[in-house]
């Protein structure tokens, strides 16, 4: 007895295990495979070629072929943009961007003509393009804030409006209570010293106004460096 309970038993493998491993490998073996399967009834496409065509081909007649850059997120990869009758169609990558093929894009001297037909990849997200440009919850007009800083309410006001306030300034937040007064551009156009104790800084339209996008990483360090105290 002493002799058994001294050696390592070994642990039961049970079916029900087995089985549950199986279909776990199944599931990743289709996962993998999906990538190179085509539609039902349809052979897989090989290396190079594309899988099916949602929408007009860029070689089809009655299009515009758009080349250019995906704001998708910082890598800035190329795209290609199929446009008819003034809406996006499909998008793929830029055949004369070196980020769509390893370092190893079209010549810029080749007719656009003889490219339309090369594939060129881009990621899933910038496939998603038109999701983007005509989601029916996008944002169409300028927001102001409706609400307590924080609140996270807003509504949509006309352009007009924005450029008014944005330029004039004023209690432009008076009818949720709030008196503070914000200055608007017109009011840096001034003669009046940035600062009176140091008449070297010049009038307030010598002021520095700082504009921008995404603060993302990379450019958001250098910017901190010259905008911040």
């Amino acid at each position: 007895m002493k002799e058994q309970d001294g050696k390592k038993r070994k642990k039961k493998f049970s079916p029900a295990r087995r089985i549950v491993l199986k279909g776990g490998a199944a599931l990743a073996g289709a996962a993998l495979l999906a990538p190179a399967t085509a539609g039902a009834g349809e052979p897989a496409a090989g290396r190079g070629k594309i899988l099916r065509q949602t929408g007009p081909a860029r070689t089809d007649k009655g299009v515009q072929v758009v080349h250019s850059v995906c704001l998708g997120c910082n890598a800035r990869c190329g795209n290609r943009s199929v446009v008819k009758n003034g809406r996006l169609e499909t998008y793929s990558g830029n055949p004369y961007h070196p980020y769509n093929h390893l370092g190893d894009p079209v010549a810029y001297a080749t007719p656009v003509g003889e490219t339309l037909a090369l594939p060129s990849p881009v990621c899933a997200k910038a496939h998603d393009a038109p999701n983007y440009v005509y989601n029916p919850y996008r944002i169409l007009k300028p927001l102001k804030r409706m609400g307590p800083r924080g609140s996270g309410r807003f509504e949509p006001v006309e352009w007009e409006q924005m450029i008014e306030e944005i330029a004039g300034g004023g209690q432009l937040f008076a009818h949720l209570g709030e008196e503070r007064h914000i200055a608007g551009l017109k009011e840096l156009d001034s003669d009046e010293p940035i600062d009176p104790a140091a008449p070297e800084l010049g009038p307030k339209r010598n002021g520095f106004v700082f504009v921008t996008g995404r603060l993302q990483a990379g450019r958001k360090q250098i910017i901190d460096r010259f905008v911040k105290d």
